[in-house]
Protein backbone atom coordinates (compact mmCIF):
# COMPACT_ATOMS: atom_id res chain seq x y z
CA UNK A 1 0.00 0.00 0.00
CA UNK A 2 1.47 3.45 -0.70
CA UNK A 3 1.65 5.84 2.21
CA UNK A 4 -2.21 8.02 1.60
CA UNK A 5 -2.37 11.65 1.05
CA UNK A 6 -3.37 12.48 4.94
CA UNK A 7 -6.01 15.16 5.64
CA UNK A 8 -2.86 17.08 7.53
CA UNK A 9 -3.89 20.47 8.05
CA UNK A 10 -6.15 20.06 11.21
CA UNK A 11 -3.88 17.48 12.23
CA UNK A 12 -0.31 19.49 12.10
CA UNK A 13 -1.73 22.40 13.72
CA UNK A 14 -3.10 20.66 16.59
CA UNK A 15 0.37 18.93 16.96
CA UNK A 16 2.42 21.90 16.49
CA UNK A 17 -0.44 23.98 19.18
CA UNK A 18 0.75 21.90 22.36
CA UNK A 19 3.69 22.77 21.59
CA UNK A 20 3.92 26.63 22.67
CA UNK A 21 4.19 27.37 26.44
CA UNK A 22 0.72 29.54 26.14
CA UNK A 23 -0.75 28.89 29.16
CA UNK A 24 -0.35 26.43 31.60
CA UNK A 25 2.58 23.81 30.81
CA UNK A 26 2.13 20.08 30.65
CA UNK A 27 3.19 18.00 33.01
CA UNK A 28 3.82 14.37 32.04
CA UNK A 29 1.26 12.07 33.88
CA UNK A 30 0.82 8.53 32.59
CA UNK A 31 -2.78 7.42 31.52
CA UNK A 32 -3.40 11.15 31.57
CA UNK A 33 -4.89 13.80 29.03
CA UNK A 34 -6.26 13.30 25.69
CA UNK A 35 -10.18 12.29 27.10
CA UNK A 36 -11.49 15.83 25.06
CA UNK A 37 -10.72 16.19 21.68
CA UNK A 38 -12.48 19.57 21.57
CA UNK A 39 -10.86 20.87 24.68
CA UNK A 40 -7.78 23.29 23.57
CA UNK A 41 -5.15 21.49 24.81
CA UNK A 42 -4.11 18.14 25.60
CA UNK A 43 -3.89 18.26 28.86
CA UNK A 44 -6.82 17.16 31.78
CA UNK A 45 -7.56 19.50 34.29
CA UNK A 46 -4.00 19.18 36.25
CA UNK A 47 -1.95 20.05 33.44
CA UNK A 48 -1.05 16.20 33.01
CA UNK A 49 -0.49 14.27 30.03
CA UNK A 50 1.04 11.33 28.37
CA UNK A 51 2.10 10.12 25.22
CA UNK A 52 -1.16 8.42 23.78
CA UNK A 53 -2.89 10.83 25.41
CA UNK A 54 -1.42 13.82 23.14
CA UNK A 55 -2.10 11.53 20.35
CA UNK A 56 -5.42 10.82 20.87
CA UNK A 57 -5.63 14.76 21.11
CA UNK A 58 -3.95 15.73 18.09
CA UNK A 59 -5.95 13.15 16.20
CA UNK A 60 -9.19 14.25 17.47
CA UNK A 61 -10.40 11.15 19.41
CA UNK A 62 -11.18 10.63 22.58
CA UNK A 63 -8.59 8.31 24.54
CA UNK A 64 -11.58 6.60 26.04
CA UNK A 65 -13.53 5.26 23.14
CA UNK A 66 -17.19 4.96 23.70
CA UNK A 67 -19.09 5.60 20.25
CA UNK A 68 -20.64 2.68 19.60
CA UNK A 69 -21.53 3.77 15.49
CA UNK A 70 -17.69 3.33 15.31
CA UNK A 71 -17.08 -0.69 15.17
CA UNK A 72 -13.67 -0.38 16.30
CA UNK A 73 -15.10 1.44 19.44
CA UNK A 74 -16.06 -1.54 21.91
CA UNK A 75 -12.92 -3.55 20.57
CA UNK A 76 -10.31 -0.49 20.84
CA UNK A 77 -11.40 1.02 24.30
CA UNK A 78 -8.56 2.80 25.46
CA UNK A 79 -6.36 4.46 23.05
CA UNK A 80 -2.70 3.48 24.32
CA UNK A 81 0.41 2.72 22.52
CA UNK A 82 0.50 -1.16 22.63
CA UNK A 83 -3.68 -0.99 21.40
CA UNK A 84 -2.08 1.70 18.29
CA UNK A 85 0.60 -0.41 17.43
CA UNK A 86 -1.04 -3.65 17.85
CA UNK A 87 -4.04 -2.47 15.59
CA UNK A 88 -1.43 -1.11 13.38
CA UNK A 89 0.17 -4.44 12.49
CA UNK A 90 -3.14 -6.73 12.69
CA UNK A 91 -6.67 -5.69 12.26
CA UNK A 92 -6.35 -2.08 11.16
CA UNK A 93 -9.92 -1.30 12.57
CA UNK A 94 -8.72 2.14 13.80
CA UNK A 95 -5.05 2.70 12.53
CA UNK A 96 -3.78 1.65 8.81
CA UNK A 97 -0.38 0.62 8.96
CA UNK A 98 2.04 2.84 6.35
CA UNK A 99 5.16 1.67 4.90
CA UNK A 100 7.09 4.87 5.87
CA UNK A 101 6.53 8.48 7.62
CA UNK A 102 4.55 11.06 6.31
CA UNK A 103 3.79 14.33 7.64
CA UNK A 104 0.48 13.78 9.90
CA UNK A 105 1.32 10.47 10.58
CA UNK A 106 1.75 8.63 13.79
CA UNK A 107 5.08 6.49 15.12
CA UNK A 108 4.27 3.86 17.67
CA UNK A 109 5.65 0.82 19.59
CA UNK A 110 4.16 -0.95 22.01
CA UNK A 111 5.03 -1.94 25.44
CA UNK A 112 7.76 -4.81 26.00
CA UNK A 113 10.29 -6.55 28.15
CA UNK A 114 8.59 -4.29 31.85
CA UNK A 115 8.93 -0.61 29.32
CA UNK A 116 6.19 1.29 28.12
CA UNK A 117 5.63 1.72 24.74
CA UNK A 118 5.94 5.84 22.91
CA UNK A 119 3.99 7.27 20.54
CA UNK A 120 4.66 10.39 18.37
CA UNK A 121 3.52 12.24 15.49
CA UNK A 122 5.40 13.21 12.68
CA UNK A 123 5.58 16.62 11.54
CA UNK A 124 8.08 18.93 9.31
CA UNK A 125 10.92 21.23 11.25
CA UNK A 126 11.42 25.05 10.36
CA UNK A 127 14.17 22.88 7.74
CA UNK A 128 11.48 20.93 5.95
CA UNK A 129 13.02 17.86 7.32
CA UNK A 130 10.53 15.30 8.97
CA UNK A 131 10.57 15.16 13.03
CA UNK A 132 8.24 14.38 15.48
CA UNK A 133 6.63 15.74 18.30
CA UNK A 134 5.93 13.62 21.73
CA UNK A 135 4.84 13.89 25.28
CA UNK A 136 7.13 12.24 27.52
CA UNK A 137 8.78 12.05 30.86
CA UNK A 138 12.10 13.27 30.60
CA UNK A 139 11.30 17.30 29.81
CA UNK A 140 9.77 18.31 32.96
CA UNK A 141 7.17 20.91 32.78
CA UNK A 142 7.69 20.96 28.79
CA UNK A 143 6.52 17.63 28.34
CA UNK A 144 5.48 18.01 24.54
CA UNK A 145 8.56 18.90 22.37
CA UNK A 146 9.87 17.95 19.30
CA UNK A 147 12.15 14.30 19.04
CA UNK A 148 14.37 13.57 15.94
CA UNK A 149 12.82 10.79 13.68
CA UNK A 150 15.74 8.81 13.98
CA UNK A 151 15.78 8.44 17.57
CA UNK A 152 12.44 6.13 16.80
CA UNK A 153 14.04 4.33 13.81
CA UNK A 154 16.19 2.72 16.14
CA UNK A 155 15.50 -1.31 15.38
CA UNK A 156 15.12 -2.26 19.18
CA UNK A 157 12.20 0.09 19.14
CA UNK A 158 10.70 -1.60 16.63
CA UNK A 159 8.20 1.44 15.82
CA UNK A 160 5.61 1.31 13.01
CA UNK A 161 4.28 4.44 11.22
CA UNK A 162 0.39 4.45 10.98
CA UNK A 163 -2.82 6.92 10.51
CA UNK A 164 -6.06 6.85 11.70
CA UNK A 165 -8.42 5.52 9.13
CA UNK A 166 -10.46 8.05 9.40
CA UNK A 167 -8.26 10.86 7.80
CA UNK A 168 -7.13 8.43 5.16
CA UNK A 169 -8.72 10.50 1.70
CA UNK A 170 -11.41 9.26 0.25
Amino acid sequence: MPNPALKTDRLLARAKRALSQNGAPTIYGLGRGGTNPGAPRPQDAKGRCDCSGYAAWVLGVARLQRDKRKAWSLILPWIETTLVARDAQGGQRMFVRIPEPVEGCVVVYGDRLRTQGHVGIVVRNSGGALTTIDCSTARGSKAIALRPLAWWLEPRRGAVFCVLREDLQQ
